[in-house]
């Protein structure tokens, strides 16, 4: 260690060099980093069919966005584009469900905590943390609060694929079964869940 009354010009220009160097290897550090981050992204980003697999890395969520707002949000958005929704506030949680079409257009959980395993949902919405779609017998998509609008692209999607594929008559008569199956339910989702229907213009 050099004490302050040897400090001269030599010692001083050393300082400085190996400072700058220091610098330089610290910067190049977070290069690299920077570079792994959007490598990561592009590879999350890439693909939405139902053969692709993507990993989402969020950020925290603004204390601002609540299951209530990103629920609201996603009722004028669907509704707009002509989804009839029914829509259920859990009791127990701040958890809320949103069946598209009667569930011919699947059906959306939006939530700030992890789903019971045995229920699975096409697409969820949630609030903290990392999401991952998971491929059981059907794709199950999840997004964080900022991705919603990927969401709302492939949800659409999906729903004119089944369009094309059926033709509108059978898509509206996949949706009225649907209904009618369950208008004898006496509890549970299909009895307790608030329908909006599909704006008309």
């Amino acid at each position: 260690m050099i004490k302050l009354k040897e400090v001269t010009k030599e010692n001083m220009q050393t300082f400085i060099t190996l400072r700058k160097k220091y610098y330089e290897l610290e910067d190049e550090d977070k290069t690299k980093e920077t570079d792994t981050e959007n490598e990561r992204d592009g590879k999350a980003n890439f693909g939405m069919s139902d053969n692709t697999i993507h990993t989402t890395s969020s950020s925290v969520t603004s204390k601002a966005v609540t299951t209530q707002s990103i629920a609201d949000s996603l009722i004028h958005t669907l509704s707009q584009a002509g989804f009839t929704i029914q829509r259920y506030d859990a009791s127990t949680t701040d958890s809320i469900y949103l069946k598209l079409d009667y569930g011919v257009g699947n059906s959306i959980r939006i939530s700030n905590h992890t789903g019971k395993k045995h229920l699975n949902y096409r697409y969820n919405v949630i609030l903290d943390g990392t999401t991952e779609d998971i491929m059981s017998k059907y794709i199950r998509h999840y997004y964080h609060p900022d991705d919603i609008d990927k969401m709302v692209k492939l949800i659409m999607s999906e729903r004119h694929m089944k369009i094309q594929q059926y033709g509108r008559f059978r898509y509206n008569e996949f949706m009225k079964s649907n209904q009618e199956n369950h208008d004898a339910d006496k509890h549970g989702f299909w009895k307790t869940a608030r329908i909006i229907p599909a704006y008309s213009k």
